[in-house]
């Protein structure tokens, strides 16, 4: 009897040993796949690293190396799934144990204190953090990371308050004075802010950055006269300051005192304290100002001569003339600016962007396909230089490089993609991005818009299909099949549906698509519901100051089929105004306005006659 009740005693131990044999083998190995992932780290190999780190953790969830090391970097993986509010928590929680059994240890806290504040556990990592500055006194960029935790949590005075710590250890500091000013002025502490500036001023009498600072301040809290005093002081302090003119330029600026704001900006482009980077900006800034409010260029010319002059053969500074004579409509100078900046810079695909467009405008087509070509034995055209070829030569007319091009986009996203068939979510790379698959739906709308203009109707309609294959809400493909289904003689009762979509969609007040929408319903003897949607149309056209001949032709077809020839007539005439305006006078559309005028006008004059007795009556 004794044997048998030993027996089951024996087994228990045998197995609670295995079992301890067992858990002991798993830390070792979670110990050795740690040390795999320490040395993929330093290789380079993160992906790898965090395979091994997640590994060890699962070996070994006590073990608190691998749990800080799995667990930061989970909080760094950009997946839904561990980006929940509890998967978030869970990532916190594995590192929270590291930092408890070390707290002494400065860049893991640090790291905690970071993530923690950023999941909104202020208050957790201010304590963690101010637990480890105990710690690490000598490391008093702590003090840093604790004032910017207080401050995401609201506490301005804590986050100044250790910022202060930091100047007793550090001294006084600039960049550390300008955010402790940015606090205290949220704060409504404008006279602590000041002192702050004063301080600043005292540790180095000598810098005139530091009375900009303070005359800054100043004009923050709505003192513009006490600002200008202080900018004063500090162009007295250092006349060559180029910050000092440049404060003052702009306090002149705000008080419309133009001629002062040119003379003193004349005086900042020629600061020596101020590089290249900063006077194009400014200059830009400045050309920018002038061209919108109408100033004219005449300011303009005189302050951009003193740039070039300064930097004849910059590429910057080449671009942004090219820019600036473009702006005032001077082609010719725009592209003989932007060779020249090729010349200095031929892999700067901007620039030869630039030269296609202003070649373009000239009407240079051809010049513009060859400049593309030039570029190419230059540098890889990107998707952008790619799209201003294939859309300058489909207005060139030149159709099958406007689709060879387009097609190549298509396959360069997704070389699986075929553009002479309809196509099926299934020959889609199931990897492609959001922001790819609305690039192949632009790519194949612009392809079957290519293909229309070339007159391949069964072209165009396969390509409008294959992108609504890929979004069947995309507006632009859906306004463009429907519109041209209806010129093109084809199925009004599918051109409708396929326009009430877009009617329906977030596009619904788009004058454009309004318009394609009224005028299949016209097209459709429907001429009651198409004046309505047409006259939305315009008024939207109007307050928004878009221009659109086409939008006026169409409403007076509205109105001519509904036998108002006087509205008729007045909307053909402003019709042929909007196209005059936009200097598009040898549109062909002008000569079809032209005869439709010249039949309405005996109805228009008879209708007026005949309503002109019932006005004179009333």
């Amino acid at each position: 009897m004794i044997k048998l009740r030993i027996l089951p005693l024996l087994l228990l131990v045998a197995v609670c040993g295995l079992m301890l044999g067992a858990d002991a083998g798993s830390k070792r190995k979670a110990r050795q796949i740690y040390a795999a992932g320490v040395v993929a780290e330093a290789e380079g190999h993160e992906d790898r690293a965090y395979d091994y780190f997640k590994r060890a953790y699962e070996l070994d969830t006590s073990y608190v190396e691998a749990a800080y090391a799995y667990g930061s970097r989970r909080v760094g993986i950009g997946l839904d799934t561990l980006q929940t509010k509890e998967e978030m928590a869970r990532s916190l929680a594995m590192m929270r144990r590291y930092i408890e059994k070390y707290p002494a240890d400065l860049y893991e806290s640090q790291m905690y204190g970071y993530i923690a504040s950023q999941l909104g556990n202020v208050n957790e990592a201010a304590a963690v953090l101010e637990k480890t500055y105990i710690l690490n006194p000598d490391a008093s960029n702590i003090l840093v990371d604790i004032s910017e935790v207080y401050s995401q949590g609201g506490d301005l005075l804590k986050a100044v308050d250790a910022l202060n710590r930091y100047e007793v250890v550090t001294g006084v500091n600039p960049a550390v004075t300008m955010r402790k000013i940015s606090m205290l002025l949220a704060s409504n502490d404008t006279l602590g802010a000041i002192r702050e500036a004063d301080r600043l001023i005292e540790s180095e009498p000598s810098q005139a950055a530091f009375l900009v600072m303070k005359g800054n301040v100043y004009d923050v809290i709505n003192k513009p006269d006490s600002a200008f005093q202080i900018y004063l002081q500090a162009e007295k302090l250092s006349p060559e300051s180029g910050m000092a003119k440049l404060a003052i330029a702009d306090h002149l600026r705000q008080n419309n005192d133009s001629v002062g704001y040119d003379a003193k900006m004349y005086e900042v482009l020629l600061c020596e304290d101020l590089g290249l980077e900063q006077k194009t900006d400014l200059t830009a800034h400045y050309l920018q100002t002038l061209l919108t409010d109408g100033s004219g260029t005449a300011r303009g010319d005189t302050l951009f001569s003193v740039l070039a002059r300064q930097y004849p053969h910059e590429p910057r500074v080449l671009d942004l003339a090219a820019r600036y004579n473009a702006a005032k409509g001077d082609l010719k100078t725009a592209v003989e600016k932007i060779s020249y900046a090729i010349d200095q810079d031929p892999a700067n695909i901007s620039y030869w962007q630039q030269l296609m467009m202003y070649q373009a405008s000239q009407g240079e087509y051809q010049e513009a396909i060859d400049t593309y070509a030039r570029a190419k034995e230059h540098l890889t055209p990107d998707a952008g230089l790619k799209g201003t070829y294939a859309s300058l030569a489909m207005t060139a007319g030149m159709h099958q490089l406007a689709q060879n091009t387009f097609a190549e986009m298509i396959t360069d996203i997704d070389p699986g993609l075929r553009t002479d068939t309809i196509i099926s979510l299934k020959d889609l790379n199931p990897k492609i991005s959001l922001a790819q698959l609305d690039r192949l739906v632009a790519l194949f709308t612009s392809l079957g818009d290519s293909r229309h203009e070339a007159s391949d109707t069964a072209g165009a309609y396969q390509a409008y299909d294959n992108a609504l294959t890929l979004d069947p809400d995309a507006s632009m493909t859906l306004n463009n099949y429907a519109y041209f289904m209806s010129i093109d003689g084809g199925d009004l009762q599918k051109a409708l549906e396929l326009s009430q979509k877009v009617m329906q969609g977030r596009d619904a007040e788009n004058p454009t698509y309004i318009d394609t929408y009224a005028w299949i319903l016209h097209l459709l003897g429907r001429n009651e519901e198409a004046e309505a949607s047409q006259l939305k149309a315009m008024k939207i056209m109007e307050e928004s100051g878009y221009k659109s001949g086409e939008l006026y032709d169409h409403l007076g077809d509205i109105y001519a089929a509904l036998d108002k020839w006087v509205e008729a007539t007045e909307a053909w005439q402003k019709a042929v105004q909007t196209y005059k305006d936009l200097e598009d006078s040898d549109d062909p559309a002008l000569g079809k306005i032209a005869a439709k005028l010249k039949d309405a006008a005996p109805k228009a004059a008879k209708q007026k006659q005949t309503s002109e007795p019932e006005e004179v009556k009333e």
